[in-house]
């Protein structure tokens, strides 16, 4: 029987001694100006497929630096369709190519919808089910978050397919941008009659999804997405989801404060993902006459987040045993 994807996560983690997944946001405007003067002289329909291209080769090369020292990369899903039908072929192409250099690949989409639309949605991503079983999936990912908002229904197709496939997915439960607090944090009633947070309600629907998916390592297919600029709220989320992955993303150019990480991870200094992206893939713009040292930087940026994360890590093992 192969793995599930909590225990290949947590083994790629203590492989490569790393925690961060790095995510690949290829915004055209902060590419390296070497790489997209490519552009300058075409226009048109001839442009999309030629971005599209360009935004290939710097994944590539994103993933040539970065895939011996972190367990995953994490593709932005907008980037990618914003170039249209070529762009969706650059996103598969640079999934299978991450893919196929060891990394696991968490596709950042967070689809969501109900009934036939979201078992679409989880075939095109984590692989077909049911009677469709035998067909390939077209973007080839190992996990994928999903948004919760329809409430169960529109995310238990994600987990079955988790469930029949290996995979892994991340639900959004407390994210990481400034007006999270607007809907996620609201106080309203749980069926048991108490007043709490709506992420909080969220967070036990996480636990419970997962609750038959829980793997070998402890921790289920079922994750969650809890940004790193909500490091107070994370304390109660890391205590009501005991079971999940946490996908922590908004250090660096979100402004989360990496002296606050260990509260997302557990007692044992595990069971969770920290994520950057343009800190780390757009370093180079620190130094811009450096732009053609762009995958040095990236790797350089990636293993310094690496030992902050770690140390982060053992803090919060240590706050156990103490």
């Amino acid at each position: 029987m192969n793995p599930g994807f909590a225990d290949r996560l947590s083994e790629l983690i203590e492989k490569r001694n790393s925690s961060v997944v790095v995510g690949l946001d290829p915004d055209i405007d902060l590419l390296p100006h070497y790489l997209t003067d490519r552009l300058a002289n075409i226009s048109g329909a001839d442009w999309f497929p030629a971005a599209a291209n360009l935004v290939f080769d710097f994944g590539r090369q994103i993933v040539d630096a970065i895939f011996d020292v972190v367990p995953a990369l994490k593709p932005q899903v907008a980037f990618y369709e914003a170039l249209g039908p070529p762009g969706l072929i650059a996103l598969q192409r640079t999934i299978d190519y991450a893919r196929q250099k060891g990394l696991i690949v968490i596709c950042d989409a967070k689809r969501n919808d109900i009934e036939s639309t979201a078992v679409a949605y989880a075939e095109s991503y984590l692989g077909p089910i049911g009677p469709h079983a035998s067909r390939d999936c077209p973007f080839n990912v190992d996990a994928l978050t999903v948004n919760p908002y329809l409430g169960s229904d529109g995310v238990l197709p994600f987990v079955q397919a988790a469930a029949a496939t290996g995979k892994g997915i991340f639900v959004v439960v407390r994210t990481s941008n400034p007006s999270a607090a607007e809907f996620q944090d609201l106080p309203v009633l749980s069926n048991t009659g108490n007043t709490e947070p709506l992420c909080h309600i969220v967070a036990k629907k996480v636990q419970e999804w997962g609750a038959a998916l829980t793997e070998g390592s402890r921790y289920s297919a079922v994750g969650a997405v809890v940004g790193a600029t909500a490091p107070r709220e994370a304390v109660a989320l890391r205590r009501l989801m005991p079971s999940a992955f946490l996908l922590v993303p908004g250090v660096g150019a979100q402004g989360g404060d990496t002296n606050q990480l260990s509260v997302f991870f557990d007692e044992r200094g595990s069971g969770a993902l920290v994520s950057a992206s343009r800190s780390l893939i757009f370093a180079y713009r620190q130094v811009p006459a450096r732009e053609e040292a762009f995958q040095d930087m990236a790797r350089a940026a990636t293993i310094k987040l690496s030992a902050t994360v770690n140390r982060a890590r053992s803090d919060a093992a240590e706050k156990d045993r103490s």
